[in-house]
């Protein structure tokens, strides 16, 4: 099983990192971990992940400065912050900047395979969307040049100067069937 997601681990453990490697490698995901702060930040800046599971307490950086970090300058990817020492008010300004949820350590791992496998559809889910609205927003741009084209050639006829509107019927048509093709 084979999900092509890329996760990125940052955490100081390393029995974690690589327990959490091997297993999500298990199920199908592509992993790459981080030992700190600093370390995550420069993999960041050389790739882009589906997810981020990130420690909030590293040794050189926060990891509610990560999640800001990430956030910036990688909207789209979505974040766990994971944690030994949880506080409402870390949960909360970890949601604040965009976590996608906050799981106290020692975790279940199903709970975590669960919110990762949920984290990972929601980027999926809005990456489509995404691409769809352009798409969208193309073939409308197009949709019009064809309108206007029809508009202007609709009113005469090239040959005679008189109005002609068997033409604009046929530069519709054209635009409807085009929108019916690709919409």
């Amino acid at each position: 099983m084979k999900n092509e997601a890329e996760i990125l681990i940052i955490d100081d453990d390393p029995n974690l990192r690589k327990t959490l490697s091997d297993i999500l490698r298990a199920k199908g995901y592509e992993t790459i971990a981080a030992k700190d702060g600093t370390e995550g930040l420069g993999l960041l800046k050389q790739n882009s992940y589906n997810l981020a599971l990130i420690d909030l307490q590293l040794p050189d950086i926060s990891g509610l400065e990560i999640l800001n970090r990430l956030k910036s300058d990688h909207p789209s990817t979505e974040a766990i912050i994971l944690t030994g020492n949880a506080t409402l008010d870390s949960a909360i300004e970890a949601t604040n900047k965009g976590a996608f949820s906050y799981l106290q350590k020692p975790y279940e791992i199903d709970q975590l395979l669960l919110h990762i496998k949920r984290a990972i559809e929601k980027q999926q889910s809005e990456k489509k969307i995404l691409e769809q609205s352009r798409e969208l927003q193309k073939l409308n741009e197009e949709l019009k040049a064809l309108y206007e084209e029809a508009k202007s050639s609709s009113l005469h006829d090239p040959l005679t100067g008189l109005s002609n509107r068997r033409l604009l019927e046929i530069q519709l048509e054209k635009g409807f069937e085009h929108a019916k093709r690709y919409g």
